[in-house]
C-alpha cells in the first residue's frame, strides 16, 4: 500500500484533502457500481479527511491472475469485461478515472469465486464532453500517449485498460524499457507486438480488439461501450476455454514481482 494508507483488520484509510471531498458530486463516483469498495467519511480534522473502504482480505488483479494456474481466455475476457464496465459507468457520470492499473483492481479474497474490486479514485477527474486535460498523470506501461502530451479526454482509460488486457494475455506489457522515459519513448513511437509468442496462439479477435483499444490516435480509439459490444467480449464462443500457455503465467508472476519493487508513479 501506500504510505499514507494502513491497514486495520478489515479495513485501509487513507488522507485525502478537504478540498477533494466538498468537490461537486465528488462522492457519487462512489456510488451505484458493486465493483468499487464502500467508502464511509470518518471524520474531518481541520483540512484533512479520513476515509476508509471495505478491505476484506483482497488479492490484487495480477497476483490473483496468476494463482489461478488453470485461467482460460474466456475469464480473462470476464475480467476485462468487468474492468470496462468500471470505466463506461465512470464516463456515463462524467468521470476519469486517469490511473488505471493492475494494482488498483483487487479481488475481494482468494478463490475462483472471487470478485474484482475497483480502488483508488485519487487521480480521478470530472470532465464535460470535449473538455481536454493538461496535466501528465497515471503510471508508466499504462499512460495513454496522449496523456504524455498533455493533450487528453476520457479515451486515455481505454488505452490502460488495453495495456491491462495485453498483460493479461501475454504476461508482459507491450511497451517495454528499462526507464521511464524508454517506457514513455516506447509508449509514443514503439510498435506494438503481437507477433511474437504467445500471439501466434491468441485468437484474432482477441488481438484485433487490443489493436482497437491501443490506437494511439484517440479519435480513432474504440469507446468503453464499443469494447463491452466487441464479439470477443460479449460471445461465449470467441474466447475459448483454452487455458493461458505456462509462460504466459510465469512471466505475469514475475512483472507482478517486479511491480512490489518498482512502483513508478507519476503524481
Amino acid at each position: 500500500m501506500p504510505a499514507n494508507q494502513f491497514q486495520r483488520g478489515s479495513f485501509y484509510v487513507k488522507k485525502i484533502t478537504r478540498m477533494f471531498i466538498e468537490r461537486s458530486r465528488s462522492c457519487t463516483i462512489y456510488q451505484g457500481n458493486q465493483m468499487w469498495c464502500k467508502l464511509r467519511i470518518l471524520m474531518r480534522i481541520q483540512c484533512l479527511c479520513i476515509w476508509s473502504w471495505s478491505y476484506v482480505k483482497v488479492e490484487s488483479f495480477l497476483i490473483g491472475s496468476w494463482k489461478r494456474v488453470s485461467i482460460v481466455r474466456k475469464e480473462a475476457a470476464n475480467l476485462i469485461k468487468n474492468i470496462i464496465g468500471v470505466v463506461e459507468y465512470c464516463h456515463s457520470l462524467g468521470v476519469m478515472h486517469r490511473d488505471l492499473k493492475p494494482e488498483n483492481f483487487l479481488f475481494d479474497k482468494p478463490g475462483d469465486d472471487a470478485k474484482l474490486k475497483t480502488t483508488d479514485f485519487g487521480l480521478s477527474v470530472f470532465y464535460k464532453p470535449g473538455q481536454y486535460f493538461y496535466d501528465v498523470v497515471g503510471s508508466p506501461y499504462y499512460v495513454a500517449p496522449e496523456v504524455l502530451l498533455k493533450y487528453y479526454g476520457p479515451q486515455a482509460d481505454v488505452w490502460s485498460a488495453g495495456v491491462i488486457l495485453y498483460i493479461l494475455l501475454s504476461g508482459v506489457p507491450p511497451f517495454w524499457a528499462e526507464t521511464e522515459s524508454g517506457i514513455f519513448r516506447q509508449i509514443l513511437q514503439g510498435q506494438l507486438d503481437l507477433e511474437s509468442d504467445p500471439w501466434p496462439n491468441i485468437s484474432e479477435s482477441a488481438k484485433d480488439l487490443i489493436r482497437k483499444m491501443l490506437e494511439r490516435d484517440p479519435r480513432q480509439r474504440i469507446t468503453a461501450h464499443e469494447v463491452l459490444c466487441n464479439p470477443w467480449i460479449v460471445d461465449d464462443r470467441v474466447a475459448p476455454d483454452k487455458p493461458l500457455d505456462s509462460a504466459v503465467l510465469s512471466r505475469l508472476k514475475q512483472f507482478s514481482a517486479m511491480n512490489k519493487l518498482k512502483k513508478m508513479a507519476l503524481r
